[in-house]
């Protein structure tokens, strides 16, 4: 049987964020690189070609700067290309992707949103969102909803009591972002085996703690 039919017959899995650009770690190196051993994986994400990447069908979205255009119809733009991969499953991981998820629901699809950060707490280390509490409140309305029709994938342990409250701990699952070992082989591996190895993993940001660092 030839590598085509193989991926043919594999499940169908999709990707989708109109926010992240496509070689975000976690999701294309983290979910769609370890999925493609056993499933068709398709990615929609900020990218500027279509192409087959590790062998990952990447189909590009476009990035908005305006954010309020962004969050007004990036959504209903994502649900058309989702719509015509035609997978199984589709994994969403921006919060403004919420919409498009419950559509595909309505189309008989399963859908997983990806929790990268604790989102609604993440509203007040924003300083670009003006009426930070009412714009809170309003999320966590908006929010409910889906965890309870959703599957939900969270990126670390600090907010899984959240979530487990909003979805029920049985339909959360907790996948962190750990690196691969084999990234730190030739610094452990070099003349500095003395000196003590400081690695710093993520966005250089103040609010992650640069300034602390």
């Amino acid at each position: 049987m030839s590598s085509q039919n193989l991926t043919k017959n594999k499940v169908k899995v999709c990707h989708l964020s109109s926010v992240h650009f496509a070689l975000d770690t976690r999701i294309f190196f983290r979910f769609c690189q370890t999925l493609s051993h056993h499933y068709n994986v398709t990615l929609i994400a900020v990218h500027p070609v279509k192409e087959i990447k590790n062998g990952i069908l990447i189909i590009p979205f476009k990035r908005f700067h305006n954010r309020k255009i962004r969050v007004a119809i990036g959504w209903i733009l994502m649900f058309f290309k989702a719509i015509r991969v035609n997978a199984r499953i589709y994994q969403i991981h921006d919060p403004e992707l919420i919409p498009c998820g419950m559509l595909l629901k309505l189309f008989g699809k399963q859908v997983i949103l990806d929790i990268h950060e604790n989102i609604a707490e993440d509203i007040f280390d924003k300083p670009w969102i003006k009426n930070q509490k009412r714009v809170y409140k309003i999320f966590t309305w908006f929010e409910s909803p889906a965890c309870k029709n959703f599957r939900i994938m969270l990126a670390e342990n600090s907010y899984e009591k959240r979530y487990h409250l909003l979805a029920g701990k049985e339909n959360c699952t907790t996948v962190r972002n750990f690196c691969n070992y084999n990234f730190f082989k030739p610094y452990v591996n070099s003349g500095y085996r003395n000196l003590t190895n400081l690695f710093y993993i993520g966005i250089v940001l103040e609010n992650r703690g640069i300034l602390e660092i």
